[in-house]
């Protein structure tokens, strides 16, 4: 037995859903053995039999599911995508106001002072966990 593979690599790829989704596809194909993704890059690696099929014959059954499937993901996740523009943007003006309000406060008042550090402190903790996997490599 033969084994043989290819990658595919494709923005869309980086949801988990989807790499899970087209996963499920392409284990479902005669002849494919083993199916890895790794959301981190958006890839997909295909390993196969060639004695009973080949990447050609995969990718066309492929083919004609795969691109119904990814064009529903699309347009069920614009909202998400919009929300997520969303949240970036006013999380980074969230942060730049209550710094402002923590250091303007810290002449005034104690406890304004320390109300603007812990809203400070909240909008960091949104941007640290939006950005939790480049901080923590």
């Amino acid at each position: 037995m033969t084994h043989n593979r290819f990658r595919l690599r494709n923005p869309l790829l980086k949801s988990d859903d989807m790499a899970r989704k087209l996963a499920e596809k392409f284990t479902a194909v005669e002849g494919v053995t083993k199916v890895e993704t790794n959301p981190l890059v958006g890839s997909l690696l295909v390993i196969y039999n060639t004695a009973e099929t080949d990447a050609k014959t995969i990718l066309a059954r492929i083919k004609e599911t795969a691109a119904r499937d990814c064009t529903d993901w699309l347009t069920t996740n614009q909202h998400h995508r919009h929300n997520s523009q969303f949240m970036r943007r006013y999380t980074k003006l969230g942060l730049a106001a209550s710094l402002a309000g923590t250091i303007g406060t810290l002449a005034v008042s104690g406890k304004s002072h320390a109300a603007a550090g812990a809203l400070f402190l909240c909008f960091i903790a949104a941007h640290s966990y939006r950005h939790r996997r480049t901080l923590l490599r």
